[in-house]
């Protein structure tokens, strides 16, 4: 029987190496979420100038998610450089496991949460007498009426989990985490990303996506932190919206 080498044995072992600090401030952050706000209502407005109601709907959804991206990127890129860009991806390259790990959770995430979580709420809220309400009727309203149905999948699949993960996660929880360590920081970040989905004139319907929400919020900063690679999130988050745009284009309550 051979034992293995001393090197090799200590290779195994060699823990993952401290995390250094994002270089940028809560204020980047919150300026550039402040900018995507400016241009995403700037930009609407423009839509619904040259293009009918029902099409502008249509193309705002990618382009305000796309913005959110590009601005990260680009502010972080200007200000940062190739080091800032790195700490956004979460500190350490890319590997084709990440995939493999993100759908597994993405999986896991949307059964627990959207199905088992979000059945067990509408149950319980029946069950003392309550109504049920219409959640994200303005997402829904675009998937169902736009004439351009992949646009909306590639943009709930691909650009939403792109741009989302970058500032939520790769941003926003990256340095919340510096300041008040992991579990308060995926708290504060997991409560800021599902306010970001309130409905203006659906209070009921904001405050019950807000509660199935937040849980996968945390799950997906969780997931981050843990392995340091921004492409788990982002597959997750992916596999997660697949899963809803299926059920709504399906019909599926």
């Amino acid at each position: 029987m051979t034992t293995p080498e001393p090197a090799a044995a200590a290779q195994e072992h060699v823990p993952p190496p401290p995390r250094q600090e994002v270089p940028w401030r809560l204020p980047d952050a919150v300026g550039v979420f402040l900018l995507v706000a400016v241009l995403v209502a700037l930009a609407g407005q423009a839509l619904l100038t040259v293009l009918p109601p029902e099409t502008a709907d249509t193309a705002f959804f990618p382009l305000s998610l796309g913005m959110l991206g590009l601005v990260t990127l680009a502010y972080v890129a200007v200000r940062y450089g190739r080091g800032g860009l790195l700490a956004l991806g979460g500190e350490r390259q890319f590997r084709p496991s990440d995939l493999m790990v993100g759908t597994l959770h993405g999986i896991v995430g949307f059964l627990v949460i959207n199905v088992g979580f979000a059945a067990l709420l509408a149950g319980i809220t029946t069950l003392l007498g309550g109504e049920v309400p219409e959640v994200q009727e303005g997402l829904r309203e675009v998937a169902l009426e736009t004439q351009v149905p992949a646009l909306f999948v590639i943009s709930a699949v691909a650009v939403a989990p792109l741009a989302e993960e970058l500032f939520f996660r790769g941003m926003l929880f990256a340095r919340l985490r510096d300041r008040l360590g992991r579990w308060p920081a995926i708290g504060l970040a997991s409560i800021l990303f599902s306010l970001a989905h309130y409905e203006v004139g659906n209070v009921q319907g904001s405050l019950y996506t807000f509660v199935v929400l937040f849980p996968f919020a945390m799950y997906l900063a969780w997931m981050f932190d843990r392995h340091r690679s921004i492409a788990v999130p982002m597959m997750m988050h992916a596999v997660f919206n697949a899963f809803g745009v299926a059920g709504i284009l399906a019909g599926v309550a």
